[in-house]
């Protein structure tokens, strides 16, 4: 009843200052500033409890060849997106989590960054769709739930290794023959940290091997 007897516009369009604090001007990619856009609307859509999450696109360009002249233009796009998660943080650190008035957003804020490809990371001059074993990557930052570092290895001759789900040490094993596993237990570390940390909650949805390893168990504060 609140959000259909408001009109909320004032409250979630982003400001001026807003902006700057993303780091968005002249010269900024075109799809940092629609991201950017997106998430200091839904920040502050978070701080009214009218949502929690959100799902956005990311580049959907072709950087076939970024590398190609040296690495000033991924360098300028990598600076950039630097400014925005930045300022998510800082934006987040003003606003109180509605959930738990002793925090703000930026204590429980959950990302995780995924694709179909990450391209082809040791061919400088074309950065191909196909990537080393067919692999992907997760990316994750889980508000203190999911353990940091790598899971896996992946060297410049090509070869993708998977990961232990039970230890989280890499075995050798080849990724492409153990690949659904990997893909279900990322997925749930990534869960746990959304449910800030109640593994009831992601073993609704997740039935594979104990994912205590990728995990930070006892989180408090």
């Amino acid at each position: 009843m609140n959000l259909l007897a408001k009109n909320l516009a004032s409250q979630l369009t982003p400001t001026e200052d807003d902006l700057a604090m993303f780091g968005i001007g002249q010269g900024t990619p075109g799809a940092v500033t629609s991201m950017s856009r997106a998430m200091i609307t839904t920040m502050k859509a978070f701080s009214l409890g009218l949502t929690s999450m959100l799902l956005m696109r990311g580049f959907n360009n072709d950087p076939h060849g970024m590398f190609a002249g040296g690495n000033g233009q991924a360098a300028g796009v990598a600076g950039s997106m630097q400014k925005m998660l930045d300022g998510l943080y800082k934006l987040g650190k003003g606003l109180q989590d509605p959930s738990c008035a002793a925090k703000t957003l930026s204590d429980a804020l959950v990302l995780s960054v995924s694709g179909d490809t990450f391209k082809q990371p040791f061919d400088r001059n074309n950065w191909g769709d196909g990537t080393p074993g067919g692999a992907n990557l997760m990316y994750v930052m889980g508000a203190g739930h999911v353990k940091t570092g790598w899971f896996g290895s992946l060297d410049g001759a090509n070869a993708v290794k998977a990961f232990d789900i039970a230890t989280g040490n890499n075995t050798g094993t080849a990724y492409n023959t153990v690949r659904g596993q990997l893909s279900a237990a990322a997925g749930a570390a990534a869960l746990f940290a959304v449910a800030k940390g109640d593994m009831r909650r992601v073993n609704d949805f997740y039935n594979g091997p104990a994912i205590d390893a990728l995990v930070n168990l006892n989180v408090t504060g």
